[in-house]
């Protein structure tokens, strides 16, 4: 994770802090890669009871240049929820690394600090998904030059925004060659409730920007 965001998750640890950032993008360690870019969006099946919605996921300095302003439609993946296995795999996709459902199940428990991402309860996620096709992925040193993303128009039901230990993981697939997906120690989670007028605040990540990172860059 970068500057503007102040702390990140590393292999399970979060250590939260507040954030009033509307945006939030991913970096890829050999950037810049251009792909299929496909956001997954996890939610914990305790918290999302009737999982059929869709909201609206933009994107801003996109595509192949990162020229394009558009948006797109997230929608649930699959009526069967995540309980088991590699998400890749749940997904369709071969992707490295890999991202087991032990690292997210179960949920995080509280722990100090202001909105601590607090769920041990959960069990499994329900998937949503918004793709975007031929998108390039910048390195770290210009990761503020995009894509960058916003979400907007979730449900009444879910208080009009991403519950408490959701997480947002990132999978791009160069043409020809295999999905690189956002490793576990990097993906955005949930860990506060939003003020009217703003989205989220993130534990790992927090609401920042966090890392595409190849297996082989992991320790």
């Amino acid at each position: 994770c970068v500057s503007p965001t102040p702390a990140c998750s590393d292999n399970g640890a979060v250590t939260p802090v507040s954030s009033t950032l509307t945006t939030f993008g991913f970096w890829d360690a050999s950037g810049p890669v251009t792909g299929t870019d496909e956001l997954a969006f996890l939610i914990p099946t305790n918290r999302d009871s009737s999982p059929s919605f869709t909201f609206t996921v933009g994107v801003k300095n996109g595509g192949p240049s990162n020229t394009t302003n558009t948006s797109t439609t997230a929608a649930l993946f699959s009526t069967t929820a995540w309980t088991s296995g590699q998400l890749d795999a749940y997904l369709g996709l071969s992707a490295s690394p890999t991202n087991p459902i032990g690292s997210y199940v179960p949920g995080p428990a509280c722990n100090s600090g202001t909105n601590p991402p607090c769920d041990p309860g959960v069990t499994g996620y329900f998937v949503y998904t918004a793709t975007f096709a031929n998108t390039q992925v910048l390195a770290q040193s210009n990761i503020l030059s995009g894509p960058i993303f916003s979400i907007s128009g979730l449900p009444g039901s879910l208080g009009g925004a991403l519950p408490l230990g959701s997480f947002i993981l990132d999978f791009v697939t160069p043409p020809g060659a295999g999905t690189i997906g956002t490793p576990n120690s990097a993906a955005l989670e949930i860990s506060g409730t939003p003020e009217p007028g703003t989205l989220f605040l993130f534990g790992s990540g927090l609401l920042g920007f966090a890392a595409l990172i190849r297996r082989r860059l992991l320790k």
